[in-house]
Formats: C-alpha cells, sequence, structure tokens
C-alpha cells in the first residue's frame, strides 16, 4: 500500500488495491488539454508533470494560504501523471482539504475537451463547403472560362481571319483627310470588317494608317485584315483607277478643271500643291520662280494619264512632270545649243552687238514658253513651224518691239474670247505680247511634243505676220501692207503700224 504525506492535508492512507479500482486508468495516457490551456502550452511535449501539478496547486488558492507566500514543495512521487487528477475530480479535491470522500457511483471516463478555438473540419473547404463540392465548382468555373475564351478567339479570328465570309466586291473612297476611325467605320459600312474595336487595334499596332492611300479601291470582302490594309496602300492594284486624257496646250487652270471633274483631284488641292511639291530633282526647273499663280504652267505635260480616284495631289504634278522629263529627252536638249547657234546669226544679220547675243541665248524655259505660244496660236501641227518661224524672226528684229500674239492676251484675261476687242488688247498684265516687249512673263499653257520640237526647230523663213483664213488655217505674210491686204479681203480690220 502505498501511503504519502499530504503536509497538513488530513494524514489520509489510501489502499492501493482498492483505490487502484477507482482509479481504473487507461493504459494509454492522453494529455489533458484543459491543464495545457492553463500552463500556456501548446505541446505537452515542453510541459513537466511537476510543473503542471503546482499550476494546479496554485489555481487551488494554497498559496494564499501559506503566510510566507511560499508553496511547499509537492512531493515529487505525487501525483506523478495529471490522470490521477482527472480521474479523482472533485472527489480528489475534497479528499485532499481533508474530507471524506463519497464512494462514485460509476467511473466514467472523461472524453479529452475540445481547444477553445474550435478547429475546423478536415473535409470542410472555403466558407465551410466541402472540398469534393469546392473542386466540382473550381473545375466547372475553369471550363466555363476556357470555354468563353475560345469562343472570343474564334469570334475575333473569324474577323480578322475572315473564314465566313462570302465572295462580293465592294468599293470604299478614302480622303486625305480620314482619320483611322473613319477609315474603319467605312469598312464596317461596306461588310469588310464586323468589329470596330477590333480592326482599330489591329490598325495601331500594324501602323495601318501610314500604309493606307487616298482615292476609291476595290475590295472583296473574303479580304483579311492583312490583306484589307495591302489592298488600301497608295500603290495597290485594288485603288480604282481612271483615265484622263489631258489635251494640248491645256492651261493649268484648265487642267486642275478637268482633274477636279474626272475625281482625280479638287483644282484647289492642285493648286496649292503646284508650290509645295518637291522639284529639286527636275533639272529643267532650276532657277524657275515659284511666285507665279501657276508655276508650273508649261511643265504639266499633256498626255493619256491613268490616275487613281481621290489622288494625291503632289502625286499627280509629280506624275505629270515625270512625263515632261523623259519627252524633254538629250536630243531635245541637245537642240537648244543649235538653236541658240541660229538665232545668233540672225541677230548679228540684223545689227545686234555680241553682248545683246550673249544676253539674248534661249534656255529650256523660253523654249517652253514660245512653244506654249505656237500650241495655242496653231490650227494644227502643219502650221507650228511656221508660227515659230514668225516668232523668232520677230524676236530677231529690231523693226518689231512686240510679238502681238493675241494667245496671250486671252491668257492674261483669264477666259478665252472668240473676238478681242481693241480694249482687251489694253490690258495690263506681264503676259500681254501687246504692250510687254519680248516674251511674256511665262508660258501660258502646256505645250505637247509637236510644239516643243516646232520651238526648236523653226522653219526658215521671212514672215512676220499670220491670220486667221476662213478654213481654220492661218495665212502668212511678209510685210504689213500684205497682211492688211488679207484682213480687208476677210472684211476684218486691219492692223496699224507698229
Amino acid at each position: 500500500m502505498d501511503k504519502f504525506d499530504t503536509n497538513g492535508l488530513g494524514g489520509m492512507e489510501f489502499d492501493g488495491a482498492e483505490d487502484m479500482q477507482f482509479f481504473d486508468m487507461d493504459p494509454e495516457l492522453e494529455p489533458d488539454e484543459l491543464a495545457m490551456d492553463a500552463a500556456g502550452l501548446d505541446d505537452p511535449a515542453g510541459a513537466t508533470i511537476d510543473r503542471i501539478l503546482l499550476q494546479t496547486w496554485e489555481e487551488l488558492g494554497r498559496k494564499d494560504s501559506d503566510p510566507q507566500g511560499q508553496l511547499p514543495e509537492p512531493p515529487v512521487e505525487e501525483f506523478r501523471d495529471q490522470e490521477y487528477r482527472d480521474t479523482f475530480d472533485s472527489d480528489f479535491e475534497a479528499v485532499m482539504e481533508g474530507g471524506s470522500r463519497e464512494e462514485p457511483k460509476a467511473f466514467v471516463r472523461h472524453k479529452r475537451r475540445r481547444k477553445r478555438k474550435e478547429m475546423k473540419r478536415r473535409d470542410a473547404g472555403l466558407f465551410g463547403i466541402p472540398h469534393f463540392l469546392c473542386t466540382m465548382i473550381l473545375w466547372f468555373i475553369v471550363v466555363l472560362t476556357g470555354f468563353s475564351a475560345a469562343m472570343l478567339v474564334w469570334i475575333c479570328a473569324d474577323d480578322v481571319l475572315a473564314l465566313k465570309r462570302r465572295d462580293k466586291e465592294v468599293k470604299v473612297t478614302i480622303a486625305e483627310t480620314d482619320t483611322m476611325e473613319d477609315i474603319t467605320k467605312k469598312l464596317v459600312d461596306a461588310g469588310l470588317v464586323r468589329y470596330e474595336w477590333l480592326f482599330n487595334f489591329y490598325a495601331d499596332y500594324s501602323n495601318a494608317r501610314d500604309k493606307i492611300g487616298r482615292g476609291e479601291f476595290t475590295l472583296n470582302t473574303m479580304y483579311d485584315y492583312f490583306a484589307i490594309v495591302n489592298a488600301l496602300g497608295r500603290s495597290s492594284v485594288n485603288r480604282t483607277e481612271i483615265e484622263v486624257v489631258i489635251p494640248e496646250g491645256y492651261s493649268c487652270r484648265q487642267l486642275f478643271a478637268l482633274l477636279e471633274s474626272e475625281g482625280v483631284c479638287s483644282a484647289e488641292e492642285l493648286q496649292q500643291a503646284q508650290k509645295t511639291v518637291e522639284v529639286d530633282d527636275y533639272w529643267f526647273m532650276d532657277n524657275l520662280s515659284r511666285e507665279g499663280e501657276y508655276p508650273l504652267e508649261g511643265y504639266l505635260f499633256p498626255d493619256t494619264y491613268r490616275f487613281y480616284t481621290s489622288d494625291d495631289p503632289e502625286r499627280v504634278l509629280r506624275k505629270l512632270l515625270n512625263n515632261f522629263e523623259r519627252k524633254f529627252d538629250d536630243a531635245m536638249i541637245g537642240r537648244i545649243s543649235l538653236l541658240n547657234d541660229q538665232l545668233a546669226e540672225k541677230l548679228a544679220a540684223n545689227g545686234y552687238d555680241e553682248a545683246y547675243i550673249a544676253s539674248h541665248k534661249m534656255t529650256v524655259h523660253d523654249v517652253v514658253n514660245i512653244a506654249s505660244m505656237i500650241e495655242k496660236e496653231s490650227a494644227g501641227s502643219g502650221e507650228s513651224d511656221l508660227i515659230a518661224s514668225v516668232i523668232y524672226n520677230r524676236l530677231c528684229s529690231p523693226d518689231f518691239s512686240y510679238l502681238n500674239i493675241d494667245a496671250t492676251v486671252q491668257y492674261a484675261l483669264g477666259e478665252h474670247k472668240d473676238r478681242l476687242t481693241y480694249k482687251d488688247l489694253e490690258i495690263d498684265s506681264p503676259y500681254n505680247t501687246y504692250k510687254v516687249a519680248g516674251l511674256p512673263a511665262g508660258p501660258i499653257a502646256n505645250p505637247g511634243i509637236s510644239s516643243l520640237r516646232a520651238a526648236l526647230q523653226p522653219e526658215e523663213t521671212d514672215y512676220y505676220y499670220y491670220a486667221l483664213d476662213t478654213d481654220g488655217t492661218h495665212y502668212f505674210t511678209r510685210t504689213l501692207e500684205e497682211h492688211n491686204a488679207f484682213l480687208a479681203s476677210l472684211g476684218g480690220e486691219t492692223e496699224p503700224d507698229e
């Protein structure tokens, strides 16, 4: 029988065999969670049995009963296992205080008490939802998201790649002032694009606005985004082209009005572009003033052209200038020197000195100027050489200060008149050869190749006058008397002496 002194607990004796029946202890002892909480411990391995007993002793208030405030050191043999306390419960405390204990009616094994903070069930997930159900919901969200993303990709790919479009040609007109948003809206209206935001995104990514030109384009609804941008390019074969015939002798004013009527460019755009277009790479434009109303007059070569509708005005002008450069070839350039030699002989024969002759040599601009007058005065290419001879004969003769060419007056007036009046001949203009000695201020038209060649190779004649006959051709004469006689025969007014 084990006995232990309780040091003031009443000197109780315990019969080991009987009381061990009362204890009926489990062979497997488990840590008491309540005791662990009271000791401030989480891990039972970190506590000793002695410390647990001491803490329990303090809770029972034994410390206050000790006048010295010191607790007696419990025997090491006392209560070596905390489970004794759990077993005795309140009866045990009564025994410890010297009272008698009642015989337990029946021993009830104490269950483990849970921690104050209830732990989640191992099979519970988010918000207490079972893990299995959470997994199913998560998989549903993933599948739904993937399906939605796949559908979005397919819808976008269908529009970008034109996968389900029908074969149909449409026309789209792009203006110079159109923004990328304006262009996209036109493409949507034409059925080429379905989603504006998607094409605008593609356009930003591919710098499409820098590649797209202006004009009318013929596209197909089966074009994908890449093909659409290429088809709208400045050099695209899909741009609608029109053929325009520029007649020989058209002035810039007439030419610009023609191009506007054909839908190539507006006259105002061309008017502005002729003063800003880059011309430094054209040799015939060297030292040429750009200050006049039509600085490119004479150099926009008349021919048959193919332009885009709503074309770029500078591109149009350069196309005409390029053609002039091709037509006025090296052989014609070489003819300028031969022409100056012929004119030098004429001038010298008429009494002009070498200084005057040197200062009056013909340049390419002078040749174009004369060719423009030939073009406007000639009734046909067969007369061009004769008209040229009259002009050069007058320029080389001291007896004729003025060329007296009616076409220059018409140009100065800005309109065509079937018959000029004496008042018209008095117009103050640098182009009026009835008032300005020598050549007019510049070309009065854009001459064709026949007039240019006639200006470079004039006929050798002694004609100084010509007048329009009733059959539409010109009658050429040597003297003023012959000229007036011809006019009188037509019933017209004669010209005074110059």
